[in-house]
């Protein structure tokens, strides 16, 4: 992938938009892929036919429901979506939709340090988790309250500020302290769209060796009859 570089005094990186998606289809048969241990006694996670259905049932410390995709792209690659593009939810009920979050290895050393959680609330500014890694914060775009944690910017500063970052897996996260019931349609993150269904795949049927033989004494006799000697 090429990064784009604005013109100026200091050149800085600019995410270059995706020029095509991959496609995560999360069922019944592979929701294992998903990490929901940070989900707390009243958060709640279920797939549904179109969606991952969250929520909470109250708003209190153990209103919390939230999962994690392993994965593992540079920074640079995760797409110039808005945060209010990186995911499709509908609400039930509640005010506070769900965040995206980003798990990154800020300096590439195999260790995540930290996690940028999106909100559409603070615009295009990811803040920083507060229990980040201190050379993170330290290296912070921006520091000051307002914007969800005190170490905060866009996905563009956050890049020029660590240029070597990966991104080690994607989530969301309700709460914790949220009351609210949502369906979560689509994730799009790293030129990767992620979608749910509770719907199975279907096993495509397997033509055992005694079915086979069967068929192929069957196609024996319809090609004597119909090309006899």
């Amino acid at each position: 992938m090429t990064l784009a570089w604005a013109s100026g005094a200091q050149a800085q990186a600019t995410i270059p938009a995706c020029t095509s998606y991959q496609s995560v289809v999360t069922t019944p048969a592979n929701i294992g892929s998903w990490n929901f241990s940070e989900t707390r006694a009243t958060g709640h996670n279920e797939l549904a036919p179109s969606s991952m259905h969250i929520w909470t049932g109250g708003s209190t410390t153990t209103d919390k429901a939230a999962g994690y995709y392993a994965t593992n792209f540079p920074l640079s690659g995760m797409g110039a979506e808005t945060i209010a593009q990186t995911a499709s939810f509908t609400s039930i009920t509640g005010t506070t939709p769900p965040s995206t979050q980003l798990v990154v290895d800020f300096n590439n050393d195999g260790v995540t340090d930290g996690i940028l959680v999106g909100e559409t609330v603070y615009g295009n500014n990811w803040w920083l988790s507060n229990g980040s890694t201190q050379f993170v914060k330290d290296g912070a775009p921006h520091t000051g309250g307002g914007n969800g944690s005190n170490w905060f910017g866009t996905s563009n500063e956050w890049l020029n500020a660590f240029p070597n970052a990966r991104v080690r897996a994607i989530g969301y996260s309700l709460g914790s302290g949220v009351l609210g019931d949502y369906q979560i349609n689509r994730i799009t993150l790293g030129c990767t769209h992620y979608t749910f269904t509770s719907i199975a795949p279907q096993p495509v049927p397997t033509l055992w060796p005694g079915a086979l033989a069967v068929m192929g004494v069957m196609l024996a006799g319809f090609a004597r009859r119909r090309f006899p000697r």
